[in-house]
């Protein structure tokens, strides 16, 4: 968590180790300088309305993309308060900024995670129905094998009949890609696979 108090003149009177350390200062180092010193053109521009919103006394939030002095992008959660004294006026605002990478990056694995799972299933029940209909049209072509006098449609039959055991065989690996079925890995003469 990075904390700091801004005045009004945007005069940083207190920041703790994080907030100095994410613009690139320690403590002492950051203490009486200017915003501006830190938060350079568009850093600066994009939340210098909201800045103007919470010297005018209203809280302010907002989250962004930030870099900080080591080159890495960071999400920061920003919350600025406004300090009001007695009379209602605003002295200046304290500014408590959250990192969220960590946690964005989770969400993010998390939906990548639950897209793989829909996938799955969705690879699941196609591979289930088409293996369905290759078990009906390989036991149909087995009957007309059998009953085939003519070499040359014996020979046809027998091809399509052995690619819907290589459709099976893809079946099986497509529910294993869904996780219905557990992966047998075996070795294999890559010669000979091409060859078929």
């Amino acid at each position: 968590v990075m904390i700091s108090y801004i005045d009004r003149d945007r005069i940083v009177r207190f920041a703790n180790r994080a907030f100095a350390t994410r613009h690139g200062y320690t403590p002492d180092e950051i203490v009486g300088k200017h915003q501006s010193e830190f938060w350079g053109g568009d850093d600066h521009q994009n939340v210098n309305h909201l800045i103007e919103k919470t010297l005018a006394g209203e809280i302010t939030t907002n989250e962004r993309q930030r870099r900080h002095a080591d080159g890495t992008t960071h999400s920061h959660f920003t919350t600025r308060a406004p300090n009001i004294d007695e009379d209602g006026n605003v002295l200046g605002y304290f500014s408590v900024i959250l990192d969220l990478t960590d946690q964005r990056q989770a969400e993010q694995q998390l939906r990548q995670a639950q897209k793989m799972e829909a996938v799955g299933q969705l690879t699941g029940g196609v591979a289930h129905d088409f293996n369905n209909l290759l078990t009906v049209i390989h036991g149909n072509l087995e009957l007309i094998a059998g009953r085939l006098e003519d070499p040359a449609m014996s020979r046809m039959t027998r091809s399509a009949i052995d690619a819907t055991k290589r459709g099976a065989e893809l079946t099986q690996r497509l529910l294993a890609f869904s996780r219905k079925q557990v992966l047998s890995p075996t070795a294999i003469d890559l010669g000979e696979l091409l060859s078929g």
